[in-house]
């Protein structure tokens, strides 16, 4: 398992500067994750990005709530120190504390999944540390072992990962070396003066840091096998025909035209624009399909538009899949959507004219869909939904 390790606020402190070279009890240095630089890699045959499948943050939000709840034991890193000035800081001894995991945030971007648990606070933790100024022969020491304790607030934790999916498989094959960030909004530990505060607070965000990288990637890899990533086409839109007959095989059933062409007069050259609209805060996964193919060859994570050679394309915007759009020389593609606009807090689905659900959110959110009539089941009830176009239907 290859880790980003965040950098550390500690400096390695030896027994000499303690008052008598006193002996501080050692981490294991075996455990210690070591600093790895950034590879690049592409996920390879038969494999995808978890971020580029259309229903990534229902399945990172699975995870992540399986996370939840989860304790994670955290242990000073002994023999480093933090240092407001040459002869003023703290340096870590030893102590323990653990952490419960709160409800996660999920977003998924281009660059992967970012996960968030938010921890308002964490009381009675009690550790053991050094302080300076202690000033013993005329030098400056760190003093003798000193029992803190107190409470920390506005705690967070920020994961970034980018795993990758085997499609054969159906199931995650790396979770791609994951960056793990604690921060604390405030301390108040005690006895201890109110300037080393901040030191203190670097102090606990580096032994978090050391205990998840740790922890972690292990649980994390138990989160997504937890997740059911079967099904036909591992969750994918499939391809059944090459018709545009939206009713068969598209989850939006409409008699309607789902694009509109016209003429653009900022085009140069021989290629076309596909203009996909939609407001700012609305999920929107778009991939882009040559016709027939199975595998998608773009993907968008806003709203946007871009050039195309001219050919007929297969697209999904949240799954819902649109076929055969025309990309014409210098005319502009314009897909008609709207947002669907989920309000309530819990689990919800979007399902096919067969009942199959394509689309899976556990919370209120908003987001782009082509135009048509869909079902959105809520609580082993459905309800029939219509999308217009430009216009934001709420539920």
């Amino acid at each position: 398992m290859i880790i980003k390790t965040g950098a550390r606020l500690g400096v390695f402190s030896p027994d000499s500067e303690n008052e008598g070279a006193e002996k501080d009890v050692l981490h294991s240095s075996s455990k210690l994750p070591k600093i790895q630089d950034i590879v690049s890699v592409g996920p390879g045959a038969n494999k995808m990005f978890l971020k580029d499948h259309p229903q990534s943050e229902a399945m990172a939000m699975q995870a992540a709530n399986f996370l939840k709840g989860k304790e994670l034991q955290v242990s000073l890193i002994p023999q480093q120190k933090y240092m407001i000035s040459e002869c003023l800081g703290v340096k870590a001894s030893v102590g323990e504390y653990k952490i419960q995991l709160a409800m996660p945030f999920v977003k998924v971007d281009q660059n992967g999944l970012f996960i968030k648990f938010e921890i308002d606070k964490i009381v009675d933790n009690k550790v053991t540390i050094r302080t300076r100024p202690c000033y013993k022969d005329g030098q400056c020491h760190f003093s003798p072992q000193l029992a803190i304790g107190g409470t920390m607030t506005d705690v967070r934790l920020e994961i970034t990962l980018n795993p990758i999916m085997d499609l054969q498989n159906c199931d995650i094959i790396s979770i791609g070396m994951p960056h793990f960030k604690w921060r604390i909004g405030g301390l108040n530990y005690k006895p201890l003066q109110n300037n080393l505060d901040e030191m203190v607070k670097n102090m606990m965000e580096d032994a978090m840091t050391v205990a998840t990288e740790l922890i972690m990637p292990g649980r994390i890899e138990e989160a997504f096998n937890f997740i059911d990533m079967s099904g036909a086409n591992c969750g994918l839109p499939k391809v059944e025909n090459t018709n545009n007959n939206a009713s068969s095989s598209n989850p939006a059933t409409t008699s309607e035209q789902q694009w509109i062409i016209t003429a653009n007069p900022v085009l140069k050259g021989i290629t076309g624009r596909i203009l996909v609209n939609g407001p700012t805060g609305a999920k929107a996964t778009i991939q882009f399909f040559r016709q027939g193919e199975p595998r998608h060859f773009e993907t968008w994570y806003n709203p946007k538009a871009d050039n195309f050679i001219p050919a007929n394309y297969d697209i999904t915007i949240n799954g819902a899949k649109i076929f055969n759009v025309p990309v014409e020389k210098l005319k502009e593609t314009r897909i008609k959507t709207g947002v669907l606009n989920v309000l309530v807090e819990s689990t919800w689905k979007l399902l096919d004219p067969n009942g199959k659900a394509f689309y899976t959110a556990y919370t209120a959110q908003k987001i782009i869909l082509p135009v048509g009539r869909y079902k959105v089941s809520l609580q082993g009830k459905e309800m029939e939904v219509v999308i217009k176009d430009g216009e934001v239907t709420d539920f």
